[in-house]
């Protein structure tokens, strides 16, 4: 989908997780759709402990605060202490994710990028395994070409 098509989707009262490869658009994303959800940006939990980041997304996730987490740490939590309404996975051409990546992160490697990508598929499929089908959220892919 693309993001007018996304901003056409009804988010209200719904929990909303955004998921992608590093670069791919998710920040991008939650500062478009925000449309007044709690919103908690979660690449910087590879900072804090696995308590900090629990009590980061109880404090968060509670029945009647509908929140929008965008990040890396979601494919972690997706199943455990998340269970959104809906999850938009953000797709980039590797090419610009690359470039974006490296523009941002002028101290990383790419080679590190490529197998943390894997891990992150690797967690995705597991849910996907695990999940009972009637009980998986509805899932959009953005494709952020921008």
């Amino acid at each position: 989908m693309t993001l007018e098509e996304i901003k056409q989707i009804d988010l209200t009262d719904k929990n909303v997780l955004i998921i992608g490869f590093p670069a791919s658009g998710k920040t991008f994303l939650s500062s478009e759709l925000r449309n007044g959800h709690k919103v908690l940006h979660t690449d910087w939990f590879k900072d804090l402990t696995d308590f900090e980041q629990k009590e980061m997304f109880e404090a968060v996730c509670k029945p009647h605060v509908k929140y929008m987490i965008e990040g890396v740490a979601g494919y972690w939590h997706l199943g455990q202490s998340l269970n959104p309404d809906i999850v938009i996975e953000c797709e980039r051409p590797r090419s610009k994710r690359d470039a974006t990546y490296l523009a941002e992160r002028p101290d990383k490697n790419l080679r590190h990028l490529v197998n943390f990508n894997k891990k992150l598929t690797a967690l995705l499929n597991e849910y996907y395994r695990i999940t009972p089908k009637d009980k998986l959220p509805q899932f959009i892919t953005f494709n952020n070409d921008y």
